[in-house]
């Protein structure tokens, strides 16, 4: 993997002269079998709530997913020698109203930390040119130490809002504002998907001189391709509980309940056709907690209570993971 050279300041004063310049990616870190989208509810009324991804990411060619090294130092989809400020990804909203992002969900495929800066999600409107508009809102910051990366897993390094920021649609756009990581030395790379699976004009990126380009920008990285980004929205109705509120290759989800819970809580799904299960529990940093390993389990409905005891008060991600998907949501612990 690899990591930050300290640049000489001669350097960094010549690479504003080729911001321009056409880039070309230089190798690339690779995962297979990343099979979602992601998808939440909550289980409190009178709000429903989902986690969109770009549309690129319910094609199959989004079973691997990738982040390209830059010919420019760093990464196409993080910081790089072209002082890239920040990535941003389109995402559309479903049926609803009253759209509000409570979180965004990064999915980053290298942090490394020098001088341990911070990173902050960004909530846009769309532009009438199809790029990023008004500023709606800025979470809080993470610091890079604080960002989940996994070798065996895919955990969500979330970002949340002290206010809640409203959307309208039919799309909006999340980014990740990267550009005080130059002076503290670190390095971060999101994933995406491979190139030719998605549409280049649905990512974007600000450049040093603060205009906004999509990665298929002839002037760019000329690349197709989408971030791997989300965005936990809450909305109105309410749908009913007793109904699956995910369904993607074969794995519906149902809410967990109870929620909050105390001593344990009831994970429901169901298969279309038999597949190896595992069930993980993680910290909303990213940390595994727990893995449950169910082996090969037969198509239909499954259901696993999982002991929450030992866990203090707070709110967790739990992922259910078959050979085709997976999928993720919350729960909180009183």
């Amino acid at each position: 993997m690899i990591r930050k050279v300290l640049l000489p300041a001669l350097f960094l004063s010549l690479m504003t002269t080729i911001t321009y310049a056409q880039r070309t990616t230089s190798g690339s870190l690779e995962r297979t079998r990343f099979i979602s989208p992601v998808s939440e509810k909550n289980d409190r009324a009178p709000v429903d709530m989902d986690t969109l991804l770009g549309d690129a990411f319910s094609l199959q060619c989004s079973d691997n997913i990738i982040s390209y090294y830059s010919d420019n130092w760093g990464y196409v989809a993080g910081n790089n020698g072209y002082l890239d400020k920040e990535k941003a990804q389109s995402l559309t909203l479903g049926e609803g109203s009253n759209f509000k992002v409570r979180e965004v969900w990064g999915f980053f495929a290298d942090a490394a930390s020098v001088g341990n800066g911070a990173l902050r999600a960004k909530v846009y409107s769309a532009a009438g040119n199809g790029a990023p508009g008004t500023l709606l809102g800025t979470s809080s910051n993470v610091s890079v130490s604080n960002v989940a990366t996994s070798d065996t897993g895919l955990p969500p390094t979330i970002f949340s809002f002290a206010s809640a920021p409203s959307v309208t649609g039919p799309d909006f756009f999340v980014g990740i504002d990267i550009s005080s990581l130059y002076a503290t030395n670190d390095t971060i790379a999101l994933w995406s998907t491979e190139d030719g699976c998605g549409d280049g004009a649905n990512a974007w990126e600000k450049w040093e001189d603060d205009t906004w380009h999509t990665i298929d920008d002839q002037n760019g990285w000329q690349l197709e391709l989408e971030f791997l980004l989300g965005a936990v929205v809450e909305f109105d109705p309410v749908a009913s509980q007793s109904e699956p509120f995910a369904d993607v290759n074969g794995l519906r989800i149902y809410p967990a309940t109870p929620n909050p819970a105390k001593d344990d809580i009831l994970v429901s799904y169901d298969l279309e056709q038999g597949s190896k299960v595992t069930i993980d529990i993680y910290t909303t940093e990213g940390k595994l907690l727990q893995r449950i390993d169910k082996g090969y389990q037969a198509p239909g409905k499954q259901n696993e209570t999982v002991d929450l005891s030992k866990l203090p008060a707070g709110a967790y991600v739990y992922g259910v993971i078959t050979d085709k998907a997976r999928l993720m949501s919350r729960f909180v612990v009183q």
